[in-house]
Protein backbone atom coordinates (compact mmCIF):
# COMPACT_ATOMS: atom_id res chain seq x y z
CA UNK A 1 0.00 0.00 0.00
CA UNK A 2 1.46 3.73 -1.31
CA UNK A 3 1.62 5.92 1.61
CA UNK A 4 -0.01 9.53 1.39
CA UNK A 5 1.01 12.72 2.80
CA UNK A 6 0.76 13.16 6.46
CA UNK A 7 -2.21 15.74 7.21
CA UNK A 8 -1.01 19.48 6.83
CA UNK A 9 1.86 18.49 4.41
CA UNK A 10 1.80 18.81 0.43
CA UNK A 11 3.33 16.46 -2.01
CA UNK A 12 6.30 17.38 -3.57
CA UNK A 13 5.68 19.98 -6.43
CA UNK A 14 7.57 19.22 -9.56
CA UNK A 15 10.11 21.54 -10.98
CA UNK A 16 8.73 23.57 -13.51
CA UNK A 17 11.31 23.40 -16.47
CA UNK A 18 13.39 26.27 -18.02
CA UNK A 19 13.45 26.74 -21.75
CA UNK A 20 15.30 29.09 -23.26
CA UNK A 21 14.16 30.57 -26.93
CA UNK A 22 16.84 32.30 -29.30
CA UNK A 23 14.76 34.26 -31.90
CA UNK A 24 16.47 37.53 -33.06
CA UNK A 25 12.56 38.56 -34.00
CA UNK A 26 11.90 40.46 -30.50
CA UNK A 27 7.87 40.12 -31.26
CA UNK A 28 8.24 36.44 -31.58
CA UNK A 29 10.54 35.91 -28.87
CA UNK A 30 8.34 38.33 -26.74
CA UNK A 31 5.23 35.99 -27.68
CA UNK A 32 6.86 32.61 -27.20
CA UNK A 33 7.81 33.62 -23.33
CA UNK A 34 4.44 34.87 -22.66
CA UNK A 35 2.85 31.75 -24.16
CA UNK A 36 5.37 29.30 -22.62
CA UNK A 37 5.00 31.09 -19.23
CA UNK A 38 1.34 30.60 -19.42
CA UNK A 39 1.84 26.87 -20.00
CA UNK A 40 3.54 26.93 -16.72
CA UNK A 41 7.24 26.61 -18.11
CA UNK A 42 10.10 28.84 -16.70
CA UNK A 43 11.53 31.12 -19.87
CA UNK A 44 14.52 33.10 -20.98
CA UNK A 45 14.63 34.75 -24.00
CA UNK A 46 17.50 35.61 -26.00
CA UNK A 47 18.30 37.76 -29.16
CA UNK A 48 20.82 35.65 -30.98
CA UNK A 49 23.16 32.78 -30.68
CA UNK A 50 25.68 34.95 -29.07
CA UNK A 51 22.68 36.23 -26.80
CA UNK A 52 22.72 33.11 -25.58
CA UNK A 53 26.32 31.51 -25.50
CA UNK A 54 27.08 34.45 -24.12
CA UNK A 55 24.50 35.09 -21.19
CA UNK A 56 23.25 31.25 -20.31
CA UNK A 57 24.50 29.73 -17.23
CA UNK A 58 21.64 27.31 -15.99
CA UNK A 59 20.36 24.01 -17.01
CA UNK A 60 18.51 24.51 -20.18
CA UNK A 61 15.22 21.20 -20.40
CA UNK A 62 14.58 22.56 -23.43
CA UNK A 63 16.01 25.00 -26.32
CA UNK A 64 13.83 26.54 -29.34
CA UNK A 65 15.82 27.94 -31.96
CA UNK A 66 15.03 30.39 -35.06
CA UNK A 67 16.25 29.06 -38.39
CA UNK A 68 17.33 32.30 -39.25
CA UNK A 69 19.33 34.10 -37.01
CA UNK A 70 21.11 37.11 -37.61
CA UNK A 71 25.07 36.49 -37.39
CA UNK A 72 24.69 32.44 -36.91
CA UNK A 73 21.66 30.21 -38.29
CA UNK A 74 19.56 27.78 -36.16
CA UNK A 75 21.76 24.89 -37.66
CA UNK A 76 25.12 26.43 -36.89
CA UNK A 77 24.24 27.55 -33.34
CA UNK A 78 22.80 23.86 -32.51
CA UNK A 79 25.90 22.40 -34.05
CA UNK A 80 28.32 24.92 -32.03
CA UNK A 81 26.76 23.50 -28.89
CA UNK A 82 26.84 20.35 -29.38
CA UNK A 83 30.46 20.78 -30.13
CA UNK A 84 30.80 22.61 -26.54
CA UNK A 85 28.84 19.47 -24.62
CA UNK A 86 26.16 22.16 -23.90
CA UNK A 87 23.25 21.10 -26.52
CA UNK A 88 20.11 20.82 -24.59
CA UNK A 89 16.90 18.86 -26.00
CA UNK A 90 16.61 21.35 -28.97
CA UNK A 91 13.86 22.22 -31.07
CA UNK A 92 13.77 24.14 -34.59
CA UNK A 93 11.16 26.78 -35.33
CA UNK A 94 10.92 27.91 -38.92
CA UNK A 95 8.81 30.05 -41.44
CA UNK A 96 8.98 28.18 -44.81
CA UNK A 97 11.91 26.29 -44.02
CA UNK A 98 14.46 25.52 -46.72
CA UNK A 99 14.51 21.67 -47.82
CA UNK A 100 18.02 21.73 -46.56
CA UNK A 101 16.70 22.78 -43.19
CA UNK A 102 14.13 20.19 -43.46
CA UNK A 103 16.97 17.53 -44.01
CA UNK A 104 19.28 18.91 -41.51
CA UNK A 105 16.70 18.42 -38.96
CA UNK A 106 15.28 15.02 -39.88
CA UNK A 107 18.60 13.75 -40.21
CA UNK A 108 19.96 15.25 -36.71
CA UNK A 109 16.39 14.25 -35.15
CA UNK A 110 15.57 17.65 -33.97
CA UNK A 111 11.69 18.59 -34.27
CA UNK A 112 10.98 21.24 -36.74
CA UNK A 113 7.78 23.29 -36.02
CA UNK A 114 6.77 25.78 -39.03
CA UNK A 115 5.75 29.27 -38.18
CA UNK A 116 2.95 30.37 -37.52
CA UNK A 117 2.64 28.80 -34.55
CA UNK A 118 -1.20 28.18 -34.51
CA UNK A 119 -2.02 25.38 -33.17
CA UNK A 120 -0.28 23.21 -29.98
CA UNK A 121 2.13 21.70 -32.16
CA UNK A 122 5.37 23.48 -30.34
CA UNK A 123 3.85 23.00 -26.75
CA UNK A 124 3.55 19.27 -27.57
CA UNK A 125 6.91 19.23 -28.69
CA UNK A 126 8.17 21.00 -25.59
CA UNK A 127 6.11 18.52 -23.33
CA UNK A 128 7.94 15.47 -25.21
CA UNK A 129 11.36 17.01 -24.99
CA UNK A 130 11.18 17.61 -21.13
CA UNK A 131 9.28 14.23 -20.08
CA UNK A 132 6.03 15.08 -20.04
CA UNK A 133 5.65 18.00 -17.86
CA UNK A 134 2.60 19.39 -17.35
CA UNK A 135 1.67 22.31 -15.17
CA UNK A 136 -2.16 21.46 -14.49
Amino acid sequence: MAESPALGTAAPRQRRPLVAVVDDDPAVASSLEFALVVEGYRVNAYHSANDYIQRQRSHVDCLIVDYKLDGMDGIAFIEELERRGALPPPLMIAANPSRRCRQWAAAAGVPLVEKPLLDSTLTDRIRSLVGGYSHS
